[in-house]
């Protein structure tokens, strides 16, 4: 059967909320309760992480943490808490009112509602940032679920490929006036520097033209294939730069400088990550200090982020030398180009994410022009469908998730979230079961007939 056709015409479960949700108790409201004590603790611990983490980097003050820190961190705790709890009491409703479970109705619904509701509590500056993420987490699962059922076929080096596509448009927002601004302008500027943005674009046009009669014998210059040979042996061979280049020195020495310091700083990153997971296992054995140090992962982010900033550098420069101009066509040009190198680095989640964070970039700015009409709480609505649509995978198909956020629910919920029954959801062909098929809850019999031989005899009839 097609998913198509389950989505139409789909099969019930004639099940309790215990039977198939909260298996480790009867009790709906102990079910509540336990949910939210465990979501509370595990929400605590990662938040009050995250915003120590970010007050550090964004080097806030004395007062920040007095009077903001605690209240956020509070408020974004309370959020994820009910969240969680708030999925088990919609979906204990449910089964109550229906007295049944389908594909829809066990996953998607209640999350929904959940979602929704919870994501209010939060800041309104963080519901985007949380909408995006999500909605890169539900894109990754929707995928990879199309894959398994043979709808379509994986794109080989498909996540490279995005990549690409998304520098060029960001560098050539990066490199336009207004294009980009706050945590994406930073990060870009980090890596590549400041050096290729055209602020305003006054100063590039005066020297523009102020050149015009160099740019025409230039033009000239290059007709031949010879002299065109000749300008990159300029580039390359001459410590010299273009008259347009901002940077200090020769090109060539820009490109290098550039390179070198972003494999520094991937290499760094990688390796402080790395010790800081195997610190259990260093105390132990000290002598794999150096092997954590020299795993070949640190070198992969390395050369990703050491070759996105030298072929961007190197593309703008050599532009300039063979057009004599500077535009922001050339920064959406050395984008797609030095997107090639996530091929060191290969990442779902960072292309989808960066994906994600691009269109909503886009949209807004289509928002201010006026070309795109706005939607009154978007980022809520999309935050909830988002959300549902990972809760019904984390019901139905955890084994298609991304195993981090996979763990996470497991660990937001002390491990309840991996104790519903999801033999019982086999029907749907989704394989429920695929990710843990040898649990059997320890029901009280006081409150359920449900045994495991009498499902194996359902699949066996059916």
């Amino acid at each position: 059967m097609s998913l198509i056709s389950k989505l139409l015409f789909e099969p019930y479960v004639h099940y309790s909320c215990y039977e198939l949700g909260h298996t480790w108790t009867p009790g709906c409201w102990k079910a509540f309760f336990d949910t939210m004590t465990f979501a509370f603790r595990a929400s605590l611990r990662t938040y009050a992480s995250f915003y120590l983490l970010t007050a550090a980097l964004k080097n806030k003050n004395k007062e920040y943490y007095l009077t903001k820190f605690l209240p956020d961190m509070l408020r974004s705790t309370v959020f994820l808490t009910a969240n969680a709890c708030l999925f088990i009491g919609a979906f204990c409703m449910i089964g109550k009112v229906l007295g049944k479970y389908g594909l829809i109705t066990a996953g998607f619904v209640p999350a929904f509602i959940a979602s929704f509701l919870s994501v209010l509590i939060e800041r309104k500056s963080r519901r985007g940032m949380l909408a995006v993420y999500l909605t890169n987490l539900a894109s990754e699962y929707l995928f990879k679920s199309l894959v398994a059922h043979g709808y379509i076929k994986p794109i080989k080096f498909g996540e490279v490929f995005m990549f690409m596509i998304t520098a060029a448009v960001y560098m050539f927002l990066f490199c336009s006036h207004d294009g980009l601004a706050g945590a994406e302008q930073k990060g870009i500027k980090f890596i590549v520097g400041d050096l290729e943005q055209v602020n305003g674009g006054d100063e590039w046009q005066a020297k523009t033209e102020t050149r015009k009669k160099q740019v025409l014998l230039g033009a000239k210059y290059l007709l031949g294939l010879t002299k065109y040979i000749n300008v990159l042996n300029n580039v390359v061979k001459s410590w010299r730069k273009h008259h347009l280049c901002r940077h200090s020195h020769s090109c060539l020495s820009y490109v290098i400088q550039g390179t070198l310091r972003n494999f520094m700083i991937g290499y760094g990153i990688q390796g402080c990550m790395k010790l800081v997971g195997s610190v259990p296992k260093l105390l132990k054995q000290p002598h794999l200090l150096l092997t954590s140090l020299t795993h070949g992962h640190n070198v992969r982010l390395g050369c990703f982020l050491a070759g996105f900033c030298g072929i961007f550098r190197g593309v703008c420069c050599l532009l300039r030398w063979l057009t004599a101009e500077h535009k922001r066509q050339h920064a959406a040009v050395a984008g797609f180009l030095a997107g090639s190198s996530m091929g060191f680095y290969r990442s779902v989640p960072i292309s989808l994410y960066l994906f994600w964070k691009l269109l909503e970039t886009l949209y807004y700015k289509g928002i201010e022009a006026g070309h795109l009409p706005s939607f009154r709480h978007f980022d809520v609505m999309l935050y909830a469908f988002s959300t549902a649509i990972n809760f019904h995978a984390a019901v139905f198909s955890p084994h298609l998730m991304r195993p981090a956020y996979w763990d996470f629910l497991k660990k937001l919920t002390n491990q309840r979230f991996a104790e519903m029954n999801r033999l019982v959801l086999d029907i749907y062909g989704t394989n429920a079961a695929k990710i843990c098929p040898s649990v059997w809850p320890d029901y009280d019999p006081n409150h359920t007939h449900l045994t495991l031989p009498a499902i194996k005899d359902m699949f066996i009839t059916k």
